[in-house]
């Protein structure tokens, strides 16, 4: 698999941290030369602590991957 980071911001209002972040996964063959399927993803998170600005990031970053591995899944069993 491979992951594209395709876009990310970040931002700081009030206090309030926003982050964003969209990705672009492949699915790709052992071989690596065959593409099995492709997802694009996005998430937008919002947080008031400011003061730990990773947290924020990771809650985002948290997000896709649970929704990557879903959609996966559901990919694989269908």
């Amino acid at each position: 698999m491979t992951i594209d980071l395709v876009d990310a911001q970040a931002e700081l209002r009030a206090g309030v941290l926003r982050a964003e972040i969209e990705i672009r996964a492949t699915l790709l063959s052992r071989d690596g030369l065959v593409a099995l399927g492709q997802s694009q993803r996005h998430c937008t998170v919002t947080g008031v602590d400011s003061h730990d600005p990773p947290s924020v990031v990771y809650r985002c970053l948290e997000q896709l991957a649970r929704d990557l591995a879903g959609c996966w899944k559901q990919h694989i069993l269908s």
